[in-house]
């Protein structure tokens, strides 16, 4: 090996000697792994599959390297090729629900059967309160990522005379060991009303332990999951060529809405239980003719209820 150029020497200097003995000793364990899986000389440069191999290599399982490696070890394997992923186009960002489209998903499914109503009421809940439906929908079967126990009619505290309600979430994604989370909505006068939305679920519900986001079908409560309310929205997306839009988009929704409102940043987060400014990552930001469309939208609709 020839003798580094003052370039080498200037771009060595930009790291730490921990940060190049870090990828030194990662170099070594690389080359390590080429030559226990592989008689022929490894010759760069490495393919994904050759990383993907070193990865599960590196890892614990039955194609693991006779030397243990820790999972923090693996990790900085990982995070060094950041840097390849920064090269790569950014991902388009899932839509943000908003108040006009709940209009139009409200078209589309009042009237349905009762699945389809209590999509909606769920719909709304979820926009208003910004939750995440994973914390709010039901998992039947054991499957991972479908939902949880999910809310039940207990759960509910309602204001005086019904002007507002809180939801006790007790799986929430954020939270800790012993704590509880909270989804708070208050009374609109129009037919996107939260609350309303809950005072009909919780007319369905035949006793205080029944699944609150559910509807009634050959005498019996039916749960709403997550596959099955995110199907059912799929569908009316589909339909109305909304590509963009997904279960995720009404918690984006809720906060990109509140956003657009000039509602503070601490009411933000407050609302969607963030704890830092990572709320950041879920704005859509609006238009000045966005935010008026939606402010006319608010008002047509206000209108309209109080006739």
């Amino acid at each position: 090996m020839g003798e580094p150029s003052p370039v080498d020497k200037q771009v060595l200097d930009g790291w730490t000697k921990s940060t190049l003995a870090g990828y030194n000793s990662a170099v070594r364990k690389f080359l390590f792994f080429t030559r226990e899986r592989d008689s022929v000389p490894f010759v760069l440069p490495a393919s994904a599959g050759n990383i993907q191999e070193f990865c599960a290599w590196a890892g614990r399982g039955p194609n693991s390297g006779g030397k243990p490696v820790l999972a923090t070890t693996l990790s900085k394997y990982l995070c060094a090729s950041a840097k390849e992923d920064a090269k790569e186009a950014a991902r388009v960002p899932k839509g943000a629900t908003m108040i006009g489209d709940l209009i139009r998903l409200a078209e589309a499914l009042t009237g349905g059967p009762a699945q389809d109503l209590a999509v909606l009421d769920m719909a709304l809940v979820a926009f208003w309160s910004c939750a995440r439906l994973l914390e709010v929908t039901y998992n039947l079967a054991g499957v991972p990522g479908n939902g949880g126990l999910g809310v039940l009619l207990r759960d509910v505290e309602w204001g005086p005379e019904n002007l507002w309600a809180c939801i006790t979430l007790r799986e929430a994604k954020t939270l800790s060991p012993g704590e509880l989370q909270y989804l708070r909505v208050s009374e609109i006068n129009d037919c996107l009303c939260p609350v309303a939305a809950l005072r009909r679920l919780a007319s369905s519900c035949l006793d205080s332990i029944a699944p609150l986001f559910g509807y009634q079908a050959q005498g019996e409560r039916v749960r709403l999951t997550r596959y099955m309310l995110t199907t059912r929205l799929g569908k009316v997306w589909q339909d109305n060529s909304w590509p963009l839009l997904s279960g995720h988009s009404f918690h984006a929704g809720g906060a990109s809405f509140l956003h657009a409102m000039k509602v503070a940043a601490a009411d933000i987060c407050t609302a969607g239980r963030w704890l830092s400014c990572c709320y950041k990552f879920y704005i859509r930001e609006c238009s000045a003719v966005e935010r008026e469309e939606t402010i006319e939208y608010l008002v047509l609709l206000d209108s309209a209820w109080c006739m």
